[in-house]
């Protein structure tokens, strides 16, 4: 990940000690989408304090586009789906509509049946600001004074959630893939993905963030999920995570379908968490993980293997035929000397070509077992 995010907020001229701005934030990378163009990275933010916010400040190290931007109210307009996502028993309350305002709200209601927060349903055009800076530094996505009208209008906790699809170069984002040198020799191997995600990792920085004045709120917790398909298998990880569970069915279906997949026992969760204690204050947060993944090219082998055997077979029937022909011209025959120097130069270029495999291979089998001694 080249950068980290970062989120700040621009508070009210008058500021009130004891209602600093308070929030946790959740983030939830998922990977190996089948049949997607995008991975995707779902952002929730649980507003408890906001009564001195004017904006909030959201900025990823990439130029992300206002259409790659989906809230995700109604996909949590859902109560199965709501349990899923918080981890507990709640259920989806009455709406809340305020006069003057486009968008509207919802209640969330516990176990006891008492209001735990409201969901805020984004409207795209007046609640979000995208901003796409000079350089292709990044992208600054702003909650504006309008959401927080609303917020501030009820009162209480509020959530919003919602989706940032990472198409083409953007799937880079956040991790980077690497495979053996000689993979076209093998029929199956190992992909290793280099998964990095920061938070508020100031060293980590441009040169527009160094220069803004940035007033950070209370940030009491973050959770950090990444959702993965079953068959990778997650080698190396910056810390222990807090969780690993696979997907429940039932009460993830309704949300892998706006996925546009389905199966949730095909998929696992791994949970990483900083903070959590009442008046806690995390300050920064780094998850870094290694993954492996089969592959298996048996085509690409099998054309690898047979064009090795012609090779082998031409260089044969080449000597050959030299050797016969040799036989019959005269010794001071040009032709002679010119077909060694051929053979010659074949014979040390396939050699050249089987030790650079080889070598290529071994390099990366002890980086391999390096990488696994010093864990």
């Amino acid at each position: 990940m080249n950068g980290s995010l970062a989120v700040w907020c621009d508070t009210t001229p008058r500021q009130v000690s004891g209602l600093e701005p308070r929030l946790d934030l959740h983030f939830n990378m998922w990977l190996d989408l089948p049949g997607t163009d995008s991975d995707v990275l779902d952002v929730g933010i649980l507003f408890k304090e906001a009564r001195q916010i004017e904006q909030l400040n959201l900025f990823l190290p990439a130029l992300i586009s206002r259409e790659a931007i989906i809230d995700l109210s109604d996909v949590l307009h859902h109560d199965q789906t709501l349990s899923a996502v918080f981890n507990s028993m709640l259920s989806v309350g009455t709406d809340r509509i305020i006069e003057g305002q486009i968008n509207r709200r919802f209640e969330v209601r516990d176990s006891k049946d008492k209001i735990s927060f409201f969901v805020v349903c984004l409207d795209l055009q007046s609640d979000l600001d995208v901003e796409q800076l000079q350089g292709n530094e990044g992208t600054i996505i702003r909650f504006t004074k309008n959401m927080f009208l609303g917020i501030n209008e009820v009162g209480g906790t509020h959530y919003v959630r919602f989706r940032i699809k990472l198409r083409e170069d953007l799937r880079t984002l956040f991790r980077n893939a690497s495979n053996p040198h000689d993979r076209m020799f093998l029929s199956g191997f190992h992909s290793t993905d280099v998964i990095e995600f920061r938070v508020n990792e100031r060293r980590n920085f441009g040169d527009f963030l160094r220069k803004i004045k940035m007033e950070f709120p209370k940030i009491e917790a973050i959770h950090y999920f990444l959702v993965r398909d079953i068959s990778t298998e997650l080698v190396q990880s910056h810390a222990d995570f807090r969780k690993m569970r696979r997907l429940e069915p039932k009460l993830w279906d309704s949300y892998l379908r706006e996925l546009g997949t389905s199966a949730p026992e095909k998929w696992i969760i791994y949970h990483w968490k900083e903070g959590g204690t009442p008046g806690a204050n995390v300050e920064d947060f780094i998850a870094l993980t290694f993954f492996t993944k089969p592959r298996y090219h048996l085509l690409t082998y099998l054309t690898v293997i047979v064009l090795l055997g012609a090779a082998g077979s031409a260089l044969q029937a080449y000597w050959t035929l030299l050797v016969k022909s040799a036989a019959n011209l005269k010794e001071d025959s040009i032709w002679i000397p010119i077909s060694l120097i051929v053979l010659v130069i074949m014979s040390i270029g396939t050699g050249y070509l089987i030790s650079a495999v080889n070598w290529q291979a071994l390099k990366s089998k002890t980086k391999r077992f390096c990488s696994f001694s010093e864990k």
